[in-house]
């Protein structure tokens, strides 16, 4: 006989399994953290805070399981909507508005902060974003060196970018350093050798890097394709001091396995671009539109470049393209992006409204008046000019008539001396015209 619904319920109640204590929810939370499974963090950090709302340590591995995961704005969020926030989320929060291309925001919310590593840190990389690299410079000078992980990477870096190249082996030396401690480090000094145009030992440097880097990310069992992907830069930097058909090449490879970060990808293209020249215009092209911006009709870098290349990196690609845009002679997108002229409202007369502009204008108003289909030419009145008989009857008649109309007007013998005759003969001949005579005259 099959058991009853009630008796079913207490089965099933009696095998479910009692939910986790916090301590095993901690240790869950930490294990996921250690194996970088960091969605799986969030997920076990938002269980302890359904059991304990106001616990500090659950939400704050639950931020930085979000940062660690890309997903800055729900942790931007999840600081924001905190009652009672630790006091260290100030900074979380400055680094996610850093993430996320506010600067201003987050350096003034650095500044009401105490001043400490991790705070010189992220001011460091947010001056070295805004292209301030003498000030980053200076923060990373004033740092405590032996409290401080990778200072003498990200010390090497700013000095590239700020045009110092030359002081890399000295602030090197300073710290008691060697290039080759670390492929990062190999890298970025291998820039400033390229920058002082030392291109034999940047490329012997950048082999070197190349080996350390392989042993190192091999030895961390990190995936063949990662590796790819994070040495792409010393791969690019390779094909660049090379200058070869080699080069060409290897840029040409880098492209087409789309093995590469977006950084190194767009330097790759640019550069291979600059080694072509002219030819292959329509191609360089189509690889520069693979680094546009898919939601802006015109062309613009992605949002992820845009904040992580150097404005000399931006500026070198935009010419890249203009020139392009010439050899394809397509001058009108190359003039729009070499200068982009601001629009401005026409003006109109005094009194016109454009919305009802009225009958439009004669099209031949600017000829003159004798080539203009409506000009009529004025007829001349010959009468005056008909002389009939002998001179002594013609006189006679008119002094006869004149008598008759002796209230002629004065403006017709006005009128009509004008035109050039002896005035007594015009001032007789004019005195017998009619009205109608008086009105063409006045035409």
């Amino acid at each position: 006989m099959p058991p009853k619904g009630k008796d079913r319920q207490r089965a099933a109640a009696s095998t479910q399994q009692p939910p986790p204590s916090l301590e095993e929810l901690f240790g869950s939370l930490s294990k996921h953290i250690e194996e970088s499974e960091f969605e799986k963090a969030v997920k076990v950090a938002d269980q302890v805070l359904s059991i304990n709302r106001g616990d500090e340590d659950a939400l704050r591995c639950k931020v930085v399981a979000l940062i660690k995961a890309d997903d800055i704005d729900n942790a931007l969020s999840t600081i924001r909507s905190s009652k009672s926030p630790p006091p260290d989320f100030s900074f979380f929060e400055a680094y996610c508005l850093y993430r996320n291309n506010k600067i201003d925001e987050a350096l003034e919310l650095l500044k009401r902060q105490e001043r400490n590593s991790a705070t010189m840190i992220l001011e460091s990389q947010i001056l070295f974003r805004s292209g301030k690299m003498d000030a980053c410079i200076d923060i990373y000078q004033n740092l405590p060196k032996p409290k401080v992980e990778s200072l003498e990477i990200n010390s090497a870096a700013s000095l590239v970018a700020a045009g110092r190249a030359s002081e890399v082996k000295r602030t090197l030396e300073a710290l008691g350093v060697k290039a080759t401690n670390s492929f990062e480090l190999a890298f970025n000094t291998a820039c400033s050798l390229i920058e002082l145009e030392k291109y034999t030992e940047a490329e012997q440097l950048l082999l070197k890097a190349r080996r350390i880097g392989q042993e190192a990310l091999f030895s961390d069992n990190v995936p063949e394709d990662e590796i790819q992907i994070e040495l792409a830069p010393i791969a690019v930097q390779l094909a660049y001091v090379q200058q070869k058909q080699e080069a060409v090449e290897a840029y040409t490879d880098i492209i087409k396995q789309d093995m590469a970060d977006e950084v190194s990808l767009s330097v790759a293209v640019n550069n291979l671009i600059a080694l072509r020249g002219p030819r292959d215009v329509s191609d360089g092209l189509k690889k520069l539109d693979r680094l546009k911006d898919k939601e802006k009709q015109n062309f613009h870098l992605a949002p992820g470049l845009e904040n992580k290349l150097s404005p000399k990196q931006k500026e070198s690609i935009y010419v890249n393209r203009v020139l392009l845009l010439l050899h394809a002679n397509k001058m009108d997108q190359s003039k729009a992006k070499a200068k982009r002229k601001r629009k401005r409202k026409p003006k109109y007369p005094k009194g016109f409204d454009p919305a009802n502009p009225g009958p439009p204008p004669d099209p031949e108003r600017w000829l003159p008046k004798r080539e203009r289909s409506s000009y009529r030419p004025k007829r001349k009145d010959k009468r005056a000019a008909q002389v009939r008989g002998s001179q002594g009857s013609v006189a006679r008649d008119k002094h006869e008539t004149g008598a008759a109309s002796n209230t002629s007007n004065t403006k017709s013998n006005q009128a009509t001396t004008s035109k050039g005759a002896p005035q007594n003969a015009v001032a007789e001949a004019s005195k017998p015209s009619s009205s109608k005579s008086r009105k063409k005259s006045r035409n």
